[in-house]
């Protein structure tokens, strides 16, 4: 069993969030669900809008569903870790500690980034994607 988990780090330099399928254990997940309507902590909000993209995912529909998110303090760790180095690029050795793929998004703005604002810019490059054959827009953005 997996516990798809987010992780998401708010500093000066920009936003990084890492994304990722961890082994639960065989335990289910302890957490609290987050009423969204209300949510107020950054962490909350960042969950809230990656899960509300992944919900309305339907063109292609997957299947199976995208599963919700929930929070990883370990992911948190290794992105806050990464970003006090303020380096504009991936990290390379994101997934090390968990021996599996970590997706990562980096954000970066003028303005204080908001989680809101971050997920949408993110989840707005569907647009110039083709899911038909894996491929992005020439000259556009696709890898987030």
């Amino acid at each position: 069993m997996v516990n798809v988990t987010l992780s998401q780090i708010l500093i000066g330099c920009g936003l990084i969030t890492l994304v990722g399928c961890l082994p639960t254990d065989n335990e289910p997940t302890t957490q609290t669900p987050i009423n969204c309507d209300t949510a107020t902590a950054h962490d909350d909000r960042i969950l809230c809008a990656h899960n509300q993209v992944r919900a309305d995912v339907t063109n292609p529909t997957p299947v199976p569903g995208l599963e919700p998110l929930v929070w990883n303090e370990d992911l948190a760790n290794v992105a806050q870790s990464y970003a006090e180095q303020c380096i504009w690029a991936h990290n390379a050795d994101r997934g090390d500690t968990f021996n599996v793929y970590i997706g990562e998004n980096l954000y970066a703005s003028t303005n204080e980034p908001n989680p809101e604002t971050a997920v949408t810019s993110w989840a707005d490059e569907v647009s110039d994607y083709n899911f038909a054959n894996n491929s992005c827009t020439a000259g556009a953005m696709c890898g987030h």
